[in-house]
């Protein structure tokens, strides 16, 4: 019998083309957007991984080079037991993706223009990104080219240009030049966490005027989204020309919207989808939305921060670089102790009672804090609902009950 594929995910925060992924069979492993020094160092309980097989790696990362950009090369890696294909989205050419496939899977990372039934006898399993499926759509490229050559042409100070992607600079910098105003453009790159992308913006506030134009490039999370109204603000005292995304189009994206997501797991049924990058709140949505807007479809869904797994995954999650990296198996003995919550109906008609028995402290303390709304809500949704409650909160989930 084979050995089965197994998915190592180091970093989930964040586009699809930035999280560090391995898939490991018995004779090959890939290396996604990471190295084996880089993995050694880290993760020095890999090392030996690593020594043993063949290895290829994958930088998924968008081409520094515009011209390479542009062309949209296509890429394919073959080993002896596997292939993989890099492919270009063309219109929207920094975003890349990933079709590997095995004698027993094929697993499509950031994929979904590929919907050709697999081979006989290989499963299939899709990796995608949450991070920014609250945005409802992307415009196309040339729809950011027009309106920031409006927002360049109307301005009558300079234009700052905040953003975190280097391809939308670029693309700034490139209407700037087509327009004569390479003078009055001044594109600010940030990076980092969420609270050094705001500290680095608001350094180019001492150097705004009335006259100037700014342009907020930023795309906040589901749960950031007062964070950045406060920049927005703050840019606002400067000067009364301030434009944030997603009030307008200021960038094609990284990642998959909502709708691109939903047609990306549509194209690959039946598949196996795992949510393997973004907040985790946004996680757990994208997982409610698929499994409702999928609904009598083969789809198994799974959330790379909780204990949804994939049947036929052995799936590790490193969540602390100074432990040694736990598997599926430790995973579901975690799980295994955790408890039983019973969820029956309270006095009030919309209310829902839980008690507990068995629970560990932190869950136990978590428990009180959940409250669920039974309106219109059958006993399954019910318990789906408190195991996400759960799951949300990055705690192993306890063995939920109803009880009528």
């Amino acid at each position: 019998m084979a050995k089965p594929l197994r998915l190592l995910l180091f970093e989930g925060p964040g586009g699809v083309d930035r999280f560090r992924a391995a898939l490991i069979s018995r004779q090959w492993s890939l290396l996604v957007n990471t190295s084996e020094e880089e993995c050694g160092a880290t993760w020095p309980s890999l090392r030996e991984t690593w020594r043993k097989k063949q290895v290829a790696r994958i930088d998924l990362h968008g081409p520094d080079d515009p011209a390479a950009e542009s062309e949209g090369a296509d890429q394919t890696i073959s080993g002896s037991d596997w292939q993989a294909r890099v492919i270009t989205d063309e219109l929207r050419p920094s975003r890349r993706m990933v079709i590997v496939e095995t004698a027993q899977i094929v697993v499509g990372i950031g994929a979904g223009t590929q919907g050709e039934e697999p081979p006989p006898g290989r499963q299939r399993a899709l990796v995608i990104d949450a991070g920014w499926t609250h945005v409802p759509s992307f415009p196309d490229r040339e729809d950011v080219r027009s309106y920031l050559a409006g927002a360049i042409r109307s301005a009558a100070g300079r234009v700052h240009f905040v953003t975190d992607l280097p391809w939308d600079v670029r693309l700034f910098e490139s209407v700037a030049r087509e327009l004569g105003r390479e003078s009055a453009a001044h594109p600010v790159l940030v990076g980092g966490s969420t609270g050094r992308k705001l500290w680095l913006a608001r350094q180019i506030l001492p150097q705004i005027d009335e006259p100037d134009t700014v342009l907020i490039g930023l795309v906040p999370g589901r749960d950031e989204r007062g964070l950045f109204q406060r920049l927005r603000s703050d840019f606002a005292e400067k000067t009364s020309s301030v434009r944030a995304f997603p009030t307008a189009p200021l960038s094609t994206g990284p990642g998959q919207s909502r709708d691109e997501a939903l047609e990306s797991v549509g194209l690959w049924l039946p598949t196996r989808v795992l949510i393997a990058a973004g907040p985790i709140s946004e996680q757990v949505l994208l997982a409610r939305h698929l499994e409702e807007s999928t609904r009598g479809s083969p789809v198994t869904v799974g959330v790379a921060g909780g204990e949804y797994r994939l049947p036929d995954f052995d799936l590790i999650r490193n969540t602390d670089a100074g432990h040694r990296v736990s598997g599926a198996g430790r995973q579901r003995g975690v799980a295994s102790r955790a408890g039983l919550v019973v969820v029956t109906y309270g006095r009030d008609e919309n209310a829902v009672s839980l008690s507990g028995t068995g629970l560990a402290d932190n869950v136990q303390t978590v428990l009180p804090k959940i409250h669920v709304n039974r309106r219109g809500k059958t006993p399954e949704q019910l318990v789906r609902e408190v195991e996400m409650a759960f799951t949300s909160r990055g705690l192993p989930v306890p063995a939920v009950r109803f009880l009528g």
